[in-house]
């Protein structure tokens, strides 16, 4: 026998004589009560995971942000119209009492914050500690000559002025995901006329 279809609806929204929204009710009363009775360490160790997944990484962009580099010296040679080998040694130091690995990862040189780079490179692996030596040497192409010529007046005719590096490492903890971080740092540099003087003064 065929069931007419008014009658199938009511079929498909009860059963028993109880309707679709009655099992619901019935549900929630039967359940409500074991969901909101949850073992107290239950709700801990999910605070507990929350607070790592937010409190981390934002504990380790303040400790990028707090951390410095320094230049200790820079050697250019080979240049070419389109690029040139660079020597740069720095030494990163790090004030927290965690120490990630920072990853490799790509930097941008500018002169001005959120400018057109003049260089960019490739910072290696570093374990963030407190005093850390850094040493990039590679055979670079220059993304923009106009800018490069711009850092080479900067260098000829400054005592000393400020380089923007900028880029997006990762940092790896032992046990955890690598976090990424904005790393934004202000190199100062020494200029060819501050050199000079110190070579006259000796």
């Amino acid at each position: 026998m065929v069931v007419p279809a008014r009658e199938s609806r009511i079929i498909a929204g009860s059963f028993g004589g109880v309707t679709f929204w009655s099992w619901r009710l019935l549900f929630w009363s039967l359940f409500y009560p074991c969901l909101s009775s949850v073992p107290l360490p239950f709700h801990c160790a999910c605070s507990q995971l929350y607070s790592i997944y937010v409190a981390i990484p934002n504990k380790a962009q303040k400790d990028i942000n707090k951390s410095t580099i320094e230049v200790l010296s820079q050697d250019v040679t080979d240049p070419q119209p389109e690029g040139l080998h660079l020597k740069l040694v720095t030494v990163a130091k790090s004030y927290s009492k965690f120490h990630p690995t920072i990853q490799a990862f790509k930097a941008d040189l500018s002169l001005e914050k959120g400018g057109e780079p003049f260089l960019s490179l490739n910072v290696p692996d570093a374990k963030a500690d407190k005093s850390t030596q850094i040493v990039v040497e590679e055979d670079l192409k220059l993304p923009n000559l106009d800018r490069f010529t711009e850092y080479t007046k900067k260098v000829i005719s400054s005592e000393e002025f400020d380089v923007y590096m900028s880029g997006k490492p990762k940092l790896k903890l032992s046990g955890l995901d690598a976090i990424e971080v904005d790393y934004n740092k202000v190199i100062t540099m020494k200029g060819q006329l501050i050199l000079d003087r110190m070579i006259k003064s000796n």
